[in-house]
Parts: C-alpha cells; sequence; structure tokens
C-alpha cells in the first residue's frame, strides 16, 4: 500500500529539536551552564505540562523506558521490556473484549534519591494521581488505559498491570514512577481539592528533596523564574554522572540568551532557546566574527505541515491536492529558507523511527 503525501496534509519539513550553540573552549567536569528561554513548572512526573520542564527534568528522573537515540524503545528502570515472546506479555479475551496482562519488573538497583528503593507502589501512586479529576495531567489516556496495578507485597519490585485494552503500544506510555514514601501523604491528604495535591507536593514546596528524584541527578536549589542547580545522585543505578553540577539559567529574552551566551556567561543554549531563524543568523555571525561557539542541529519527531480541509469541493479531488503539491519546490523552499538544514517530508514519519522508508515502493514522492 502506497502512502500518499497529499491525503490529508501538505507534508513540509521535519524540525530540527535540538538547536543548541555551544562553546569551543576546552570542557571540564566541573560544571555546564545551561541557557533556556521558558519557565518550567512543576518537575512531578505526572503532572509536568509543558516541553521545556520534560526537558529540565530529564537529569533527574528516569522512565520505565524510553526512545534512545538510535530511535529504539529501550528499558530504563524496568529490567527488559515486556513481549509475549519474554512470557511477560498476555493478551486476554473477556465477552469479545481483548485486554492485556503485563509483567514490569523494575531493576533490583533501582533507588531513589535518598536510597529508598524504587518499587510497585511508586508507579502505582503516578497512575492514580493522573486519574484524579482534580489534577491536571498532558494526556488522560495513558492512566485510564491501565485498569489495575497489583503486586506481591514479597516482591514489590515485579508490578502485574492489567490494562482495559491490547494495545501494541503499552510500553510506550507507562506513568513514570512517583516516590509514595514521600507523595503518597500529601496526595492523600490534598487529591480532593482542584489543584489541591500541586500546590502541597513536595515538588512544589520542598523541590530539592533529594528522595523526590531517581536519575543521575537531584536538584539542590531551585529557583523559580531564575535557575535550578543538580547535582550527581549518589543512589543512582546505572552510570555515574561525570559533570559536577547542571545548571538550568532561564533568560527568557532570546537577545539576552545570545548576550549570556556570548559572554560566557553559560556554556550552551538548550534546545529549549533561540528559533532556527534566530539560530541561522546567529550562525552567520559566529562564522563571519571568527567565535568560539557552534550550532548543532538535530532531527526532530514533529513536521511543519499544512492540513488541508477536505469537506472543500475542490480540495476533496485527490488530484487537485497532488497537482499543488507538485506545484511547490519544497527542496528549493527548504533551502532558501532553512540554509538547507530541515529534510523536507514525504509522510507524517520521522526518519529516526524505525519503521520510516522513503522507499518509492512504498511512498509517492512529489
Amino acid at each position: 500500500m502506497k502512502i500518499m503525501g497529499t491525503v490529508q496534509a501538505f507534508l513540509f519539513v521535519f524540525l530540527s529539536l535540538a538547536l543548541p550553540f555551544t562553546a569551543n573552549a576546552a570542557p571540564t567536569n566541573k560544571e555546564i551552564r545551561i541557557g533556556i528561554s521558558q519557565e518550567f513548572d512543576i518537575l512531578h512526573a505526572s503532572l509536568w505540562m509543558n516541553d521545556v520542564t520534560f526537558y529540565v527534568m530529564s537529569p533527574v528522573t528516569r522512565s520505565m523506558t524510553y526512545l534512545a537515540p538510535n530511535g529504539k524503545w529501550t528499558a530504563d528502570l524496568a529490567e527488559t521490556i515486556p513481549t509475549e515472546k519474554n512470557g511477560m506479555v498476555k493478551i486476554t479475551n473477556k465477552d469479545g473484549k481483548r485486554g492485556l496482562q503485563v509483567v514490569w519488573k523494575i531493576k533490583e538497583a533501582a533507588n531513589w534519591g535518598d536510597g529508598t528503593p524504587v518499587t510497585c507502589a511508586d508507579l502505582k501512586l503516578a497512575w492514580e494521581i493522573g486519574l484524579e479529576p482534580t489534577n491536571s495531567v498532558g494526556t488522560k489516556e495513558d492512566f485510564q488505559e491501565i485498569a489495575k496495578i497489583e503486586w506481591d507485597a514479597k516482591k514489590p519490585k515485579v508490578c502485574n498491570y492489567t490494562y482495559s485494552a491490547a494495545r501494541w503500544n503499552f510500553y510506550k506510555n507507562i506513568p513514570t514512577a512517583v516516590p509514595n514514601h514521600l507523595e503518597r501523604e500529601p496526595f492523600e491528604k490534598f487529591k480532593k481539592t482542584p489543584d489541591g495535591y500541586l500546590q502541597n507536593s513536595n515538588f512544589t514546596k520542598n523541590p530539592a528533596q533529594p528522595g523526590l528524584y531517581n536519575g543521575p541527578y537531584v536538584v539542590s536549589e531551585l529557583k523559580n523564574g531564575s535557575h535550578i542547580l543538580m547535582v550527581p545522585n549518589t543512589h543512582y543505578h546505572g552510570k555515574k554522572p561525570k559533570i559536577s553540577k547542571v545548571i538550568f539559567r532561564v533568560i527568557g529574552n532570546t537577545s539576552a540568551l545570545e548576550a549570556n551566551l556570548l559572554s560566557n556567561n553559560i556554556d550552551l543554549i538548550s534546545t529549549i532557546g533561540v528559533s532556527l531563524d534566530q539560530s541561522l543568523i546567529l550562525e552567520k555571525k559566529i562564522a563571519s566574527q571568527n567565535l568560539p561557539y557552534k550550532m548543532i542541529t538535530q532531527p526532530s519527531l514533529k513536521y511543519e505541515h499544512i492540513d488541508l480541509m477536505t469537506d472543500n469541493p475542490k480540495l476533496s479531488d485527490k488530484r487537485v491536492r497532488k497537482a499543488l503539491l507538485y506545484a511547490l519546490n519544497r527542496e528549493e523552499l527548504t533551502q532558501a529558507m532553512f540554509k538547507g538544514k530541515l529534510q523536507t517530508a514525504h509522510h507524517f514519519l520521522t526518519p529516526l523511527d524505525p519503521a520510516y522508508t522513503d522507499d518509492p515502493k512504498y511512498v509517492v514522492k512529489y
């Protein structure tokens, strides 16, 4: 079956997700200072709401699975990703409705930053927080598709999940653990008040508690609107970090962000920093003035496109939509506007996706 690039949209280019500027000075392990142009919100695995928060959380939070740079889903807190082949996934059928029974095993060495083991109770709390109507979460479906979480008290790291539907991608969106030993009490006390738990969570009131985090770093200092300081987590189960301090500095004005970089007040501008257009201008300035910085671009999972109203009589004709795409020289547009740093999108899948193909046997190119 061919993928028609004009079924409902014009597909233009895959965006560049990472556009950091970094200094070429000799690196040290003392600290790294990262400039971000947006304010982050609560560093809570269930309640974060924007991309900059997810970016800032990445050194301090680990999930059961993650999407590795090679485009493959990989176990992190989990010992392995459950499959039918390894016997950890069973498809059920009740009254004609297919569901899933899945066993998730947490790594034995996985701990919170205060040394408390990560257990099934932490995963269950995260699920309950996401289901609670008084809490705002990014996607309710990630929580609603789980029917229950159970475990044997003698095996607190072996979690039995019951999913209400048999979905192939269950391992991608499993809610990230929240420390039950610290967050259960405020959740139970304030969960029925709109945003009551959010306001009274330790993540809000005492974000520098190491037990809130299970990544390679823990938060040492946080000042909203200013900065966040992270230091190595001595109880981290994985490879120990080599940099002693990670500092995120909030610099809302992009001109000021650039000035801080050029004056060596920060070491790099993050992916949540200047726009691509601004990056291209800055890159030109760096080249013309021989400044010790470089821009790094990486492909993104997102693509720029225009959706068409196919209920319009003219646009409902596939031949018209094809003609419009044939009339656009998208390669020339990306070269002129983005200096060739973005890739033309032939369909909605990113080149990072293992299922991606641009083989003309399967994909129509315009």
